[in-house]
């Protein structure tokens, strides 16, 4: 539960009544109901950098009595307090003042609170941990609605100058130990897995920072993990850091230590904003930090990311003295079938079904499909497969058991409609369907592309987490009835 605050910031406004409407061009006035870590501790800096009266409020209550004394512009306040939803002091507050906009901040576990808040009619919902500089364009906007306009050297010095206080969200914690399918990532006998494993068995023995590339699903993870697990340093901190949900304030501070053993992996280094950028050149230093080890992947390109302005050319060397290409599903010939039997056998085992292997025809549609989902794809299937006929006391998967994208090769699975080579195919796979289904079945491969990151689909398909969060959770009540 958070612990909720109170600090008047804003006292040349006191709390005197004040008309609807703005007069003249006196600035806009916020007022905040917040926890200790809900928001950056530069608040105070983003609402004078952007000429925004600010005050907070210690309760309920304290922010009712504020908000009717000072008649705010904007209003900032959790979608739960004391275990109750702000929702209706938000309603109550706007028929006082029908402009004022209300941004809610919520915690990740509150969707059907940030979606029923959404339909009430609020300007955004931000997910907790968030950074100044994502706060400061929503104040932006807010300001905008009101007819505001924001200068833009008054909302560069918000994102550039407001200094990272206490971090608003706890800094990711080690992860687990690898397990059988990180350990066993670059088995086989064929020469691309051959040479996976020498170059995996090379990044053991040395801690020189590396960048795995691979499409999404390829098994960049488990090879990851695989590396820090086989090397010296296995019994060391391993910490996955999502790099869409890397915020200045969460970024490890250990990764500069001089006496850190910790193995670091970057998830989709491409995802990484300017700001968590800048702050981890700074960590690393112009050498890099002599104790940690650094392993970074990507699905996309890095030089095309470094040309386009996304990533900084300088941090990317840092992090890359070697490279290690991680081969899709379809490039690995018969060595695929033992990825499959291996999946199979591991769901069986957790289910207690007698699934174990794949009869011969099953087996010839395996290795014809092209994968566009690679490893994620095909550990679904086997999954549903134990699923669906395991309880059933089926023992061999025969061809008629398979999905129909198996069977008929689309392989549209976990793919988004890259993959899909001309109009005459898209139109195909989409026909007799609603423009909801399509758009349902589109948005769901994404964020199964990016792993269920809803953050990182959501900036795959250029639209607000909030958005994707507000689909599915409409999809879970539609599915419910």
């Amino acid at each position: 539960m958070n612990i909720f605050r109170c600090v008047l910031a804003d006292s040349k406004r006191g709390n005197a009544p004040r008309d609807t409407k703005r007069p003249g061009k006196a600035r806009p006035i916020m007022v905040v109901l917040r926890g200790d870590h809900a928001l950056p501790g530069g608040l105070a800096e983003i609402a004078a950098a952007l000429e925004l009266g600010f005050i907070e409020a210690t309760d309920v209550a304290d922010a009712q009595s504020k908000f009717l004394a000072a008649n705010p512009d904007i209003f900032v306040l959790p979608a739960l307090f004391a275990e109750r939803s702000t929702l209706p002091l938000v309603q109550l507050c706007r028929k006082r003042n029908p402009a004022c906009q209300a941004i809610m901040l919520v915690e990740p576990d509150q969707i059907n609170e940030a979606a029923e808040a959404m339909r009430a009619g609020i300007l955004d919902c931000l997910f907790l941990p968030f950074s100044n500089e994502r706060l400061a364009k929503t104040l932006a906007a807010a300001m905008g609605r009101l007819g505001v306009e924001v200068e833009p050297e008054h909302l560069e010095r918000a994102h550039r100058e407001v200094p990272p206080a206490a971090p608003s969200a706890p800094a990711p914690a080690p992860s687990a130990k690898a397990n059988a399918a990180d350990l066993n990532c670059a088995q086989g006998e064929t020469q691309v897995m051959q040479k996976l494993s020498a170059d995996l068995e090379t990044a053991r023995k040395n801690r020189l920072p590396v960048v795995l590339l691979g499409e999404a699903g390829c098994g960049k993870s488990h090879c990851a993990a695989a590396i820090h697990a086989d090397s010296a340093d296995g019994n060391s901190p391993y910490y996955k850091l999502d790099c869409a949900a890397l915020t200045p304030e969460t970024l490890p501070e250990e990764i500069s230590a001089s006496t850190t053993r910790a193995t670091f992996y970057f998830d989709e280094l491409t995802d990484l904003s300017p700001r968590v950028q800048a702050r981890l050149g700074r960590l690393l230093g112009d050498d890099g930090p002599p104790q940690a080890r650094l392993i970074s992947a990507t699905s996309h390109e890095p030089i095309k990311a470094i040309n386009s302005g996304a990533l900084r050319r300088d941090l990317y060397y840092r992090l890359c003295v070697g490279q290690i290409h991680i081969p899709p599903l379809r490039a690995r010939g018969n060595d695929m079938l033992w990825i499959a039997q291996d999946q199979l056998g591991q769901y069986a085992a957790l289910e207690g079904a007698e699934l174990r292997q794949f009869s011969a025809e099953a087996t010839e549609y395996l290795l014809a499909n092209s994968w566009p989902g690679n490893i994620r794809q095909l550990s679904n299937m086997c999954r549903n497969l134990v699923m669906t006929y395991g309880p059933k006391g089926v023992q061999v998967v025969e061809a008629d058991m398979l999905p129909d994208d198996i069977v008929n090769g689309a392989g549209f699975g976990g793919a988004t409609t890259s993959h899909v080579n001309n109009q005459d195919t898209l139109a195909a796979l989409f026909r007799g369907q609603s423009l909801a289904a399509i758009e349902r079945r589109v948005i769901e491969a994404v964020i199964e592309d990016h792993d269920g990151s809803v953050t990182q689909a959501a900036r795959s398909l250029m639209v607000a987490p909030s958005t994707l969060y507000r689909k599915r959770e409409q999809w879970a009540r539609e599915d419910s009835q």
